[in-house]
């Protein structure tokens, strides 16, 4: 009994196709590189742009932050905390406060690209330069921390509220 065969090459172009006579079972040795060759391009790509990793976060949770801000503001349960926030409250209502949280949020943004890019040149700083970096690695620690306190709050907030 013997089997069709499953691959065979088209004529001058090196790809397989299936089911044609006269092809061998096994893709091609170089089908293995391809798939390497594909991960490697995946890894190097994420390695140029994992700066754009914490950002993304801050984002997302400061859009989240900004939405229950503005929501609670209008249904009237908001009592902000922060004096800064809630004289820009006052003064310009929620428009205001829309502005103020995106301005500070695209500051954290550069902050944490600022930080990261600092820690790819760790080696090439001296000692006073190191020390500068740890505190601001220290704030990016507090800003992060923070933004993930702000999403359980706001969790809370909304389960507790349904």
């Amino acid at each position: 009994m013997s089997q069709a065969p499953i691959l065979q090459p088209y004529p001058h172009s090196g790809r397989f196709s299936p089911g044609s006579p006269g092809a061998s079972a096994h893709p091609p040795a170089h089908a293995g590189a391809r798939l390497r060759s594909l991960f490697s391009g995946l890894a190097t790509a994420f390695a140029r742009h994992w700066i754009w990793l914490g950002p993304t976060m801050i984002v997302v949770v400061g859009l989240f932050d900004l939405t229950c801000t503005l929501t609670a503001y209008h249904e009237g349960w908001l009592v902000e905390a922060n004096p800064l926030a809630r004289a820009v409250l006052e003064r310009w209502g929620a428009a205001g406060l829309a502005a103020y949280r995106l301005v500070f949020m695209y500051i954290g943004c550069v902050l944490l690209v600022w930080g990261l890019r600092m820690y790819r040149v760790r080696r090439h700083l001296g000692r006073v330069h190191r020390r500068i970096r740890a505190v601001v690695w220290g704030g990016q620690i507090v800003l992060i921390l923070s933004h993930a306190a702000l999403v359980a709050w706001w969790s809370y907030w909304l389960l507790a509220s349904a």
